[in-house]
């Protein structure tokens, strides 16, 4: 008897210490927080006197918090680079819309963490997580719970920001789905958490607040036009406290939870300004409305768009209980470290991820564990991508005549707007060829150019600012096109039929242009717009072509690469072509119009392209 207990006993005993190992060697959670266009100083903790952010400010006491930290100008930009870990321009994107196709041989976050066990989701706005006919879920997300745009007829989205009543589109299924768009996201994200398995989680959580438009619950707004805002600073002011409401939900119910979870929160560039045209390449006071004073309460120059520093510094919190001490970090870190990081805090050897491009970023782990590490000396390059400075003023006529960028070997030095940011200074390289070195310890208003009093560091700069503009055409990666595949992701269930979006063109002839989410301009006989296309196997096609104003296009016609023209028709502006053969291998492919439209006709344009295999 006594013999029969003690094996009962050394079992349990042997039960508990290996399920204490297992904890152990368990990899800590991941939740990986993004906001749009949330500005450096819109949180209450760095002294905005008018903002209320309670639950950040905890989070940030809870933190090593990097206020040094360099993101990109624009949303899409950036996630490229914090998938990746890469400079934005090497994976292909440089903007937003149709500048935002990444090239196909990136990997991105969630296939190395899914390589180390992890169960992997992304919630909410989807930039650089799909790549044309590979939907999240091919490109190593378990899951993903994606905005796409409003969930009711009535409801107005700009550019696809629904902040109430969204559209959700998941590996099963997309529904509307009634509620504040942060709430259902939070829905979300805790229902994939908190199923029940032994795995950790890596969980994004890409929030579409406080980028414009500024709608959010009243009872965030109505405080702050009781304090005498105005409706549109009351309406963004409101919608960083419902954001504030929303994450310091999301973290108690963590908390409550007790998993063993590291937290990530930045922003993905600078505030947006309402003044758009003038305080977005300037900081003069005099150009500024009084929205914008009270918002840039810390006067940083620039704003979103731009590579000042309002358009690029963030604040990074990195929150891990009883690894990371809480503090201000100084050292400086960049978006592109991100990955690196956390594949480091995470314990994940290098040998067991997915063969990858080189990471750009390094790896904060040192500043992370603690506040004195040593700062390495390094520039983190960015490009302006919009306004003064950027490609659409490139002298480069087919980038302002087309939106496409045909042979960047072509693009000017001295037409862009370059910065190289180091911990310490920060070199401009001005369009028209001037030049400015910033010293962000006296000067983070970027007002004085000190390349007189350091004249070295300048000169250092300003070649290491060169050499990586002339590197990045040299590699041949930047400013690419995308190349499309007529054959859906592996986890389609149709798998006759891809859809494509139409901007994803590699040139254009005539007066059709590329613009962010179209193809447009038909107008004149001989216009055409043309794709590369890559299929694994031969193959019969039709094409079916979404968009407005088709029926002004007249004598539509598709020519495959070496092969017959193909008529199109259209009917109930939806243009179809005959079926023809696409071979395997690269091929181009092009359509266009043979007649001009009536005078008094609008130009069509394209939205999307649908490819049905035939049998």
């Amino acid at each position: 008897m006594i013999q029969g207990n003690l094996a009962i006993i050394s079992a349990l005993l042997a039960g508990a210490i290996l399920a204490t190992s297992h904890a152990a060697d368990r990899k800590p959670n991941i939740l990986l927080i993004v906001t749009d266009d949330q500005g450096f100083g819109d949180f209450g903790f760095m002294g905005n006197p008018n903002v209320k952010t309670p639950n950040l400010d905890r989070l940030a006491s809870e933190s090593a918090v990097f206020s040094n930290f360099v993101v990109t100008p624009a949303c899409s930009p950036t996630r490229a680079s914090l998938l990746t870990g890469r400079n934005h321009l090497r994976t292909g994107v440089w903007g937003v819309g149709s500048r935002a196709f990444q090239l196909r041989d990136e990997v991105i976050a969630p296939a190395f963490f899914q390589k180390a066990g992890y169960r992997t989701f992304h919630c909410g706005k989807g930039d650089s997580t799909s790549l044309l006919e590979l939907q999240a879920w091919d490109r190593g997300y378990d899951d993903a719970a994606l905005l796409n745009g409003p969930g009711k007829p009535e409801k107005v989205s700009s550019g696809g920001y629904t902040h109430r009543d969204p559209m959700i589109a998941t590996r099963e299924s997309n529904t509307p789905v009634e509620g504040w768009t942060v709430d259902v996201m939070n829905d979300r994200i805790l229902e994939f958490i908190k199923k029940p398995g032994a795995q950790p989680w890596f969980v994004n959580a890409s929030y579409i607040v406080p980028h414009l438009p500024w709608i959010c619950d009243e009872r965030f707004s109505k405080p702050c036009r009781d304090a005498g805002f105005s409706e549109e600073l009351a309406a963004c002011y409101g919608s960083i406290a419902q954001l504030d409401a929303a994450v310091g939900h999301l973290l108690d119910e963590i908390r409550n939870a007790g998993q063993d979870t590291i937290v990530l929160l930045f922003s993905d560039n600078g505030a947006t300004s309402p003044d758009v045209g003038t305080t977005m390449s300037s900081n003069d006071p005099a150009s500024a409305s009084t929205d914008w004073k009270r918002r840039n309460f810390l006067g940083l120059r620039g704003s979103k768009a731009t590579i000042w520093e309002n358009g690029i510094r963030s604040t990074l919190f990195v929150r891990w209980p009883g690894h990371v001490p809480p503090g201000p970090r100084a050292q400086l870190g960049a978006v592109e470290d991100v990955l690196p990081t956390l594949l480091d805090l995470a314990g994940i050897p290098a040998e067991i991820l997915p063969p990858h491009q080189p990471f750009d970023g390094i790896s904060l782990r040192p500043a992370v564990m603690d506040a004195g590490a040593p700062e390495e000396d390094r520039g983190i390059f960015r490009m302006a991508l919009a306004f003064e400075g950027s490609p659409e003023q490139s002298s480069m006529p087919s980038v302002a005549g087309t939106g496409l960028i045909s042979d960047p070997r072509q693009l000017k030095f001295e037409d862009h707007h370059f910065c190289l940011r180091g911990p310490r200074f920060k070199f401009h390289s001005l369009r028209g060829g001037g030049t400015m070195l910033v010293d962000l310890q006296t000067d983070p208003g970027e007002t004085l150019d000190v390349s007189g009093e350091h004249p070295e560091i300048a000169r250092s700069m300003a070649e290491a600012c060169r050499k990586w503009w002339d590197g990045l055409i040299a590699e041949g990666r930047a400013f690419r096109r995308p190349v499309i595949h007529p054959t859906p992701g592996p986890s389609a269930k149709n798998r006759t039929v891809v859809s494509i979006p139409a901007n994803a063109a590699t040139a254009v002839t005539g007066s059709v242009k590329v613009v962010t989410s179209a193809v447009e301009g038909f107008q004149k006989a001989g216009d055409m717009v043309t794709y590369e296309v890559e299929a694994g196997e031969p193959g019969r096609y039709r094409l079916e072509v979404i968009g407005n104003g088709l029926a002004s296009g007249r004598g539509w016609m598709l020519t495959p690469e070496g092969a017959a023209a193909v008529p199109g028709f259209v009917q109930n502006d939806r243009l179809s072509f005959e079926a023809f053969d696409i071979p395997a291998g690269h091929s181009l492919l092009s359509f266009g119009i043979r007649e001009a439209a009536g005078p008094d006709e609008k130009p069509a344009a394209l939205s999307q392209l649908v490819f049905v295999r035939q049998p």
